[in-house]
């Protein structure tokens, strides 16, 4: 995601803490084979999560992959988050535990066990994955869903981006471990697509509901990645000429949760989220495998979205995919 924090496995994780300082917290062991990172305080400071703006893109590569031994993709870690959020422990854990059971085919065909460590009372704003030979582990903090602008959906992206990385396939960022555009493009083109496809009223309700400050409605740009063109106001459930497909209201929805990830993480930073109305026109001369721009991660998410409800055209957009697949 936005910013890697290396963790010492199974000794002491060092978090970012408030006013500069660094706060050591025990925390068990959670993969085999584990080897210790070592960090200093000033590399600490520079480990943000997931969305956070292209100008801190420099930053966050200072931090570092968490572990080549274990794949260790550690996307956490900022500020404490105020209690704020609409959304309570139960659909926390139970919308984690959901998006995984998504997986359980792949984690039994890896011969691994999954380790879920859903850490509600973590006041951090994060989530992360990791791999070794017998254990696949899936980390989402309660902070994560405690901001201002968390939003349910916003965190099913989330969930989602870090199966992304356990088995969104190449590029990857190292062996068996997707790169982070591929874990976004994942994220909305497979993984939120199984999540929602069964249950097309919800998706209605979702993609069709009013606008908010946190979740506004989706603008003519959104719409058009879905194939949706003029305006979806008023109830046209029963005219069959202009009712979005099942398959649109779903990209639909899933646009909103891509907007809502990317505002709970770069509100974060009191920076404005991306939009859908300016994409991000850079080419990639090779593959980027580590944190692209925040618009250029919407831009990603939003193109999964459009593929997974057809769009024969839509691709992973060049500003970090080059077209080769990598290693």
């Amino acid at each position: 995601m936005y910013g890697w924090c290396p963790i010492r496995a199974g000794v002491k994780t060092a978090l970012a803490a408030p006013h500069n300082a660094v706060a050591l917290r025990e925390t068990p062991a959670p993969l085999d084979n584990s080897r210790e990172i070592l960090h200093d305080a000033a590399m600490v400071k520079l480990c943000t999560w997931l969305f956070i703006g292209a100008g801190l893109a420099s930053l966050a590569a200072g931090c570092g992959p968490a572990s080549d031994r274990n794949g260790k993709t550690a996307d956490l870690f900022d500020e404490p988050t105020p209690l704020v959020s609409a959304i309570t422990r139960a659909q926390f854990e139970s919308l984690s535990r959901q998006i995984s059971g998504q997986y359980a085919e792949e984690v039994a065909s890896a011969q691994a066990n999954l380790r879920l460590d859903l850490r509600w009372d973590e006041v951090r704003f994060g989530a992360g994955s990791a791999k070794s030979r017998s254990t696949w582990l899936l980390s989402v903090y309660g902070g994560s869903a405690r901001t201002p602008e968390s939003t349910l959906d916003g965190l099913a992206l989330i969930v989602c981006h870090e199966w992304g990385h356990l088995v969104g396939g190449p590029p990857f960022l190292r062996p068996d471990i997707a790169a982070e555009g591929q874990a976004d493009w994942f994220a909305t083109r497979s993984c939120l697509k199984e999540l929602w496809h069964d249950d097309p009223d919800m998706n209605r309700n979702m993609a069709l509901r009013p606008g908010t400050a946190e979740d506004p409605a989706p603008d003519e740009h959104a719409r058009a990645l879905c194939g949706i063109t003029g305006t979806l106001d008023g109830d046209h459930s029963g005219d069959a000429a202009r009712e979005p497909s099942p398959d649109a209201l779903l990209c639909l929805r899933a646009q909103r949760a891509s907007w809502a990830a990317m505002n709970m993480s770069t509100a974060r930073r009191g920076n404005p989220p991306p939009s859908f109305a300016t994409p991000d026109r850079s080419v990639a001369t090779t593959t980027l495998t580590g944190y692209p721009s925040a618009q250029c991660r919407l831009d990603t998410m939003a193109g999964g979205a459009a593929a997974a409800a057809g769009d024969a055209t839509a691709e992973r957009p060049r500003c970090w995919f080059a077209g080769d697949e990598g290693e």
